[in-house]
């Protein structure tokens, strides 16, 4: 389990820049922590996990005959245990932590973020803590630590990018929640599946539709297209042939107010996207994107696809993201990717526009005070839909939909 940290200022900031550093923290569970046996060396622990796009592992035993008692923590870049040419080259500009947790999540046990110890592609302590300490903080024996790590942001290099705005669940509530899916209650039946499926090239067989039971009145306030193919059945079930049992799930659960797992979600983002605009389930819709966006490697490859993917989908944080790869590798694509297909409309150029002018000003350190430029004009689609969902605005649209309604 691992999260980044968020920088909330109180008062000016001073004029004269500071050291600014980005962090990251990761809980890593040690079991069988007492039966840990004495080591002559620092060993892994086999806890290993991805920060800051590199893999490190966390390394703890018990500390040299000279410090009895003690025991070590430190952390090293995985490459150094593959004994990778560039692995100190890899633990440039970070700085390590450890803090022990008990049962009630207190800290216990800290020490600074400091480079103590530095020898073998070794960061952390040598002497961390007694273990007599740590026992005490054991929880069914296990023993949890948390390791921060944290990188220095370069002067030259922009503030780290605020989280993508991902709106919450509209429909969130409990007593709505407990409804889903209850026959009892429902006055609604849906079938979906059973149309035929190839078995092989020669076979097909009828699959058996899952049946769903929903609220008719649940349905008109929260998707009043799905609301309206129900109403179209009369008395018999309402027939979904073109979405899977799976994805009509979860799209029937997010009505009702529950969210989609976050694996299900990263596994099936492009047919949640797919149901969701389909049926006019909009927050879930962004919410699929944004998880589509942080799951999917954009190259010259895929570019041209996913470019218009998001055009027919709407998906203006996809958009956003492929002309962003366009801006930042104009060469390569204009020598791999055929634009024949490109969609139409002067939209399409403004985004490339847009993006090539944030790339600029990135790389000149200006913001849109300073510029005089349009308040809104190179903000990101994120940034966008933040600011309209404060002001209570639709947030499903093009970036000159956003502006629009925000102006």
């Amino acid at each position: 389990m691992s999260s980044r940290n968020v920088i909330v200022n109180t008062g000016t900031p001073p004029a004269e820049p500071f050291d600014q550093w980005e962090c990251a923290t990761t809980e890593v569970r040690l079991h069988g922590f007492a039966t840990l046996q004495p080591s002559g060396r620092l060993r892994p622990t086999g806890s290993n996990f991805a920060c800051f796009d590199r893999e490190w592992t966390f390394v703890v035993t018990e500390a040299p005959a000279a410090e009895p008692g003690m025991m070590s923590f430190c952390i090293t870049n995985t490459a150094a245990l593959r004994d990778d040419d560039d692995a100190e080259d890899q633990l440039q500009g970070f700085e390590f932590g450890f803090t022990v947790l008990n049962s009630n999540g207190k800290e216990l046990t800290q020490l600074p973020m400091k480079d103590v110890l530095r020898e073998n592609n070794l960061r952390g302590y040598r002497s961390f803590a007694k273990k007599s300490v740590l026992l005490r903080s054991v929880v069914n024996g296990t023993l949890i630590v948390e390791v921060r790590v944290r990188k220095k942001i370069d002067s030259n290099e922009a503030s780290p990018r605020e989280p993508v705005f991902i709106p919450n669940n509209p429909f969130a509530c409990a007593a709505i929640r407990q409804m889903y899916n209850d026959e009892k209650t429902s006055d609604v039946t849906i079938e979906v599946g059973g149309q035929e499926a190839k078995d092989n090239a020669t076979k097909k067989a009828k699959t058996s539709p899952v049946t769903f039971y929903a609220h008719q009145l649940i349905l008109q306030q929260c998707t009043t297209t799905l609301a309206e193919l129900c109403s179209m059945g009369g008395k018999g079930a309402a027939q979904i042939t073109d979405v899977t049992p799976e994805i009509f799930g979860h799209l029937l659960s997010y009505v009702y107010g529950k969210q989609v797992p976050e694996e299900d979600m990263k596994a099936h983002a492009r047919d949640i996207i797919d149901a969701a605009d389909k049926y006019g389930v909009s927050h879930l819709k962004l919410t699929a994107e944004a998880s589509f966006v942080d799951s999917t490697t954009i190259d010259v490859g895929n570019v041209m696809d996913l470019l218009l993917y998001a055009d027919a989908k709407n998906l203006a944080l996809l958009k956003e993201a492929v002309m962003d790869f366009i801006a930042e590798n104009k060469v390569e694509v204009l020598e791999k990717v055929s634009f024949k297909d490109l969609p139409g409309g002067p939209t399409m150029f403004s985004d490339l526009l847009t993006a090539v002018a944030r790339g600029e000003k990135k790389g000149s350190g200006a913001n849109e005070e300073e510029d005089g430029g349009d308040q809104f004009g190179t903000m990101r689609i994120s940034d966008l839909r933040r600011k309209a969902h404060e002001k209570g605005l639709g947030i499903d649209g093009s970036r000159e939909t956003l502006i629009a309604a925000l102006k």
